[in-house]
């Protein structure tokens, strides 16, 4: 999927008598970066999607770890001094853009500063804020944040149901892309093509490059049926091979003599030898080719592919259209009515019950349960040699 690209709008900024510090990737455009200085670090840096400035990674690498420190923090107390006034400013979402993209150029080494970086919690903090203001439903950037949201999360699923509960994004291409390339990801392409036809049907905007992606989808779904298609005949033949009878030795043919070809009915009638042979069909019948062709087919349509997803049945009830045209299919996925995710809460509570909780390993003892109960064992006698007894 390609890069969405940002409708900031920068009305109602920060005031104008507000001091900033100097931005991290201040380098003059004149400046020609040393690759050298980021060579040694670059298997520690996160690739993002839209590409990481080198003059920021420069800067970052080459200064020493505690100036560094040092300077990431004054910008985080300048942005939270920006966010405490951010609800008297016209367009407080711009803050949030500004802290959010700061924060993704200047934290490259992503997961390993994690918890430094607070990315999680500044984007939960703005979605909190934003979710049920109606200025921002549709606005892209609104969207952009609970797409980046979505991918630093364990289960971006439940992003994606909350936004289409809340109607967030409803109105923008991005959310239907991005829920789409998810759910394609995970091979779920007719999951994925329920969402490209719902933001069609919607209309979402930009219309023509949701339509054009949908293509671009369409061609690549049809390929992924292809090479199942072609999987599933080569394991059927795969499968005949094995299962066909191997030849005699020439031995057992020497000593067998001549095979009977067939057994005498009447004069004008014979029958085959291997009609006694269940499933047996004339070669060039129509219903060996039936057969054949019944089998292939089966193969396919009972073919699942490995590590296949287990999938959970869902009774729906479909209502046809007044108009009596098709609408596009709403899922359970999809469906308002069966998302309970009006709030969406924080990540480390929706995967707290995959988490064990964190105890000291100093003084427990592991004990160890027989799997069999014990059998009592007679006592162990010494032998005594009598001759030897005084």
């Amino acid at each position: 999927m390609q890069t969405h690209q940002r409708h900031h709008n920068e009305e109602g900024g920060s005031p104008s008598h507000s001091t900033s510090p100097p931005p991290l990737s201040g380098y003059p455009n004149s400046r020609i970066v040393d690759i050298a200085a980021i060579e040694l670090e670059k298997e520690n840096i996160q690739p993002i999607r839209q590409g990481r400035s080198a003059q920021v990674l420069s800067r970052l690498f080459a200064a020493q770890h505690d100036d560094r420190g040092h300077e990431l923090a004054l910008h985080h107390q300048h942005f939270q001094a920006e966010l405490e006034r951010a609800d008297k400013l016209k367009d407080p979402m711009d803050v949030y853009m500004r802290y959010v993209t700061w924060t993704i150029e200047n934290y490259p080494q992503g997961g390993a500063q994690g918890h430094d970086s607070r990315l999680v919690s500044l984007l939960e903090q703005a979605i909190e804020n934003f979710k049920d203001d109606e200025r921002y439903k549709n606005d892209p950037r609104f969207v952009k944040l609970l797409v980046i949201y979505s991918e630093k999360v364990e289960f971006p699923m439940d992003v994606f149901n909350f936004m289409e509960t809340n109607r967030i994004g409803s109105e923008i291409s991005m959310y239907y892309e991005e829920h789409a390339d998810y759910l394609e990801s995970r091979e779920e392409f007719d999951k994925a093509k329920d969402v490209f036809l719902l933001g069609i049907h919607r209309r979402a905007r930009p219309f023509g490059r949701l339509k054009r992606l949908f293509e671009e989808f369409e061609r690549r779904a049809e390929l992924y049926q292809q090479e199942l298609e072609r999987k599933a005949i080569e394991d059927l033949e795969s499968e005949q091979l094995l299962q066909r009878p191997r030849p005699p030795e020439p031995a057992t043919l020497q000593s067998a003599g001549r095979r009977v070809l067939g057994n005498k009915i009447s004069g004008s009638e014979s029958r085959h030898a291997n009609e006694t042979t269940l499933g047996y069909v004339p070669i060039g019948s129509s219903s060996s080719s039936a057969s054949a062709t019944s089998s292939r087919t089966s193969a396919l349509s009972n073919y699942k592919r490995p590590n296949a997803k287990l999938e959970v049945f869902s009774d729906q009830i479909s209502q046809p259209s007044s108009s009596g045209r098709a609408k596009p299919k709403t899922d359970h996925h999809l469906s308002q009515e069966n998302t309970p995710w009006k709030d969406l809460g924080a990540d480390h509570i929706r995967r707290k019950e995959n988490l064990r909780e964190t105890t000291s390993w100093k003084g427990t003892r592991l004990t160890a349960e027989d799997t069999l109960p014990r059998q009592p064992q007679p006592r162990l006698q010494v032998w005594r040699d009598s001759e030897n007894v005084s």
